[in-house]
């Protein structure tokens, strides 16, 4: 019974996280008001209020859920092969463009209102630094070979920029068969340089 009851919560939070990256993304911060989350998730506002104490938290907890989500799922499945957890990676982002496109999501205006409002911009520093961490354990964990510190960070940032372009080619690219075979074709050519000699090289 109390897991059943978690589970609702946890849905409707997700319900009213959804709807604030929705808002964000359409209409900017302007557009976030407390009437306009609870219309478009069809909460009530003591609902909103439960799962955020305050009005300013609702933007901050909203990604901060966002990422754990999909943080706990990656952290939690067991990938066989290193080529398997950077397909993975790619393919996570690929459907969540292909998401955001179908709901016609300006998602570089949402990035636009990270990069320039102080407290967002801190908060996907910290949830970067979070992924780089969780990237970094993967790898240990699917490779024999010896790696430095200094090399897994150079090859997770390498992997998130590499992320970041196939998901902004993405918004403009209409065959998605196309990008995940490049996809899996770059995967593959990146886990061959996963050593230190390689990487070094």
């Amino acid at each position: 019974m109390k897991e059943e009851m978690n589970s609702k919560v946890d849905q409707t939070k997700a319900k009213i996280v959804e709807t604030v990256m929705k808002i964000i993304a359409r209409d900017g911060m302007k557009g976030l008001t407390t009437r306009r989350i609870c219309i478009e998730a069809d909460v009530a506002k003591g609902t909103l209020y439960h799962h955020f104490l305050k009005m300013e938290d609702v933007v901050a907890e909203s990604i901060r859920f966002l990422h754990k989500q999909m943080l706990d799922q990656f952290e939690k499945t067991k990938f066989r092969t290193l080529e398997e957890f950077f397909l993975s990676l790619g393919e996570a982002s690929i459907s969540a463009v292909e998401e955001q496109k179908k709901s016609g999501l300006k998602t570089f205006s949402y990035v636009d209102e990270l990069v320039n409002n102080p407290v967002l911009y801190e908060l996907q520093k910290e949830t970067l630094r979070d992924w780089h961490k969780l990237i970094c354990r993967k790898i240990k964990l699917l490779t024999k070979e010896k790696i430095s510190e200094e090399v897994l960070k150079e090859i997770s940032t390498t992997l998130y920029i590499d992320i970041a372009g196939f998901r902004t080619v993405l918004y403009f690219e209409d065959d998605i068969e196309l990008i995940r075979k490049l996809w899996r074709k770059h995967a593959k050519q990146l886990v061959e340089h996963v050593n230190e000699e390689s990487w070094r090289g």
